[in-house]
């Protein structure tokens, strides 16, 4: 019997083309893209792209294979000011991307440790992680990650997902310095490599002036570190409502 072969990585225009059809409501909201350069945040810099998914395509998958091909800046900062424009649905389609083109790589979503992580819960799990509270469970047993497993994974993953940085709701308290670290640390460690952040959370200078949001929420160096990456916002209604 012939030795099998590994099968070949699924192209990335398919991957990220399934995946859209799979976030999609029957009759799907239509949607508009829009692209910075990389400068400081204005809003002149943004590019209008026709609405659609007709008009969306095309500039996404250009966009997705410029950054893989090293030709566009890490990271990529998908927001929108609302839910279900599809950033968490992109940004998984990149990390699938990932899982074909690296060998033995996987995109589970509820492992920090294969390269996602919501951004709400990472001091908790660093703090789970630092007092040895924080196990995986795998075929060889349950075993126990710490911080500085942790770190390694932000080190040497392909790709990093930062799913959902978001102002805090009413009910909500303050984002601390917990999270402000953890976020400029992952940062730093990630210079000129894969990152994905998601977010609702405006970076650009309102019309009437004054800081961005972002400056707001953290500060002008975790700002400027993400937007000297690549900005792509998904604006439109949501696609999670029929």
């Amino acid at each position: 019997m012939p030795p099998s072969r590994d099968p070949e990585p699924v192209p990335l225009s398919a991957v990220i083309e399934s995946s859209l059809n799979r976030a999609s409501t029957p009759d799907p909201p239509l949607l508009a893209f829009k692209l910075s350069g990389r400068s400081y945040p204005t809003r002149s810099v943004r590019t209008n792209h026709p609405r659609g998914r007709e008009g969306m395509m095309p500039e996404l998958l250009t966009l997705c294979r410029e950054l893989l091909n090293g030709l566009r800046s890490w990271p990529l900062y998908l927001w929108s000011p609302g839910p279900g424009t599809g950033k968490t649905s992109t940004a998984l389609t990149l990390l699938d991307h990932y899982g074909h083109a690296h060998r033995g790589y996987s995109a589970d979503v509820s492992e920090f440790m294969h390269g996602f992580a919501d951004f709400a819960a990472l001091p908790d799990l660093f703090r789970s992680a630092e007092r040895g509270r924080y196990y995986r469970s795998s075929s060889y047993g349950c075993q126990t990650i710490w911080s500085s497993d942790l770190w390694g994974a932000v080190r040497r993953s392909p790709l990093l997902v930062i799913d959902d940085l978001r102002k805090p709701s009413d009910r909500e308290q303050r984002l601390g310095d917990d999270h402000y670290g953890i976020l400029k640390r992952i940062l730093d460690e990630r210079v000129a490599r894969p990152l994905v952040i998601t977010s609702n959370v405006d970076p650009w200078e309102p019309p009437g002036g004054g800081a961005p949001e972002l400056v707001r929420l953290f500060d002008d160096r975790v700002a400027d570190r993400i937007v000297c990456g690549t900005v792509l916002e998904l604006a439109g209604d949501s696609r999670r409502r029929g």
